[in-house]
């Protein structure tokens, strides 16, 4: 008889074989591409793109030392001309005139102050004209705002990125974690699968010894309980039968009686032809 095309051993074997390797690699292939997904993108964040601005606070240009234009006095120069003012003036409080001393002293002093506030600031509108036209008509501050401007999208722009990262960062790495999840379900499901006869196997080796045990100790037991049961319906069952055939026998003798009565005749009969068939074949088998 041909063995069967499906439910044989080399079938099964190769099966098993077929599925354990099919398990293996899903497994394999679910790990490596996880990892790739949490592990790739942390390694290739890109820097942020900033737009480039035209120019900043370094390339505000200042006047050279030479082209500064410097007429007013400076503190310490305007200083020492007051005390060369005040040291003209001798007289003491006693003296008579002292008074109209620090009067003129005081006006003098004045006026020099004064001429040297307007030499400062016409120095000042001299020199922000020359580095005016020195920077292209953009004053520092221009200079300031736009460099400002260019920290402002600076920093959103690496904020922007950064957010963008992290959000592809988390989003790849619960991807990669659902990937490596599902395969070690499905890898685990189709081992188990392929193997479940050793699980079986392994099972009923687990479970048999302890069944076995507890049977090997409720024997006695249960033996003990059936032969007092058996001990105890014997009397009543003979009791019964006893009183059943005393009650019928009278009945089965008339009955058994009347069949032979019925019968004997009959068997008379037959009985005689059979003895005379006996007697009558030597005779035939003689003549003959």
């Amino acid at each position: 008889m041909p063995e069967n095309k499906h439910l044989n051993e080399q079938s099964y074997l190769s099966m098993k074989k077929k599925l354990n390797i099919i398990a293996l690699g899903i497994m394999v292939i679910a790990i490596v591409v996880g990892l790739g997904l949490i592990i790739i993108p942390r390694l290739t964040t890109a820097a942020p793109i900033v737009e480039p601005v035209a120019t900043s606070v370094a390339e505000y240009k200042t006047l050279p030392q030479s082209d500064i234009q410097k007429t007013a006095f400076s503190d310490v120069e305007l200083q020492a001309q007051i005390d060369a003012i005040e040291a003209e003036y001798t007289k003491s409080r006693s003296d008579y005139g002292w008074i109209d001393e620090q009067i003129e002293s005081s006006e003098r002093v004045g006026k020099l102050q004064e001429s040297n506030r307007a030499a400062r600031s016409a120095d000042t509108a001299v020199n922000e004209a020359r580095t005016l036209a020195l920077n292209g008509g953009k004053s520092r501050f221009d200079f300031e705002s736009e460099a400002n401007s260019l920290k402002f999208k600076t920093d959103f722009a690496i904020g922007s990125s950064k957010n963008k990262s992290d959000f592809g960062i988390a989003a790849s790495t619960m991807l990669g974690a659902f990937i490596m999840f599902a395969g070690a379900i499905i890898s685990g499901s189709l081992l188990y699968y392929a193997n479940f006869r050793k699980f079986a196997a392994f099972g009923v080796q687990t479970i048999m010894p302890v069944a076995k045990e507890g049977i090997t100790e409720i024997a006695p037991t249960i033996g003990a309980a059936y032969g007092s049961m058996v001990e105890a319906a014997a009397p009543g069952v003979s009791r019964g039968a006893g009183t059943m055939i005393d009650g019928t026998s009278p009945s089965v003798g008339r009955a058994t009686n009347t069949i032979l009565t019925s019968a004997a005749p009959g068997i008379g009969e037959i009985a005689r032809e059979i003895k005379k068939g006996i007697n009558e074949k030597p005779h035939k088998k003689h003549k003959k």
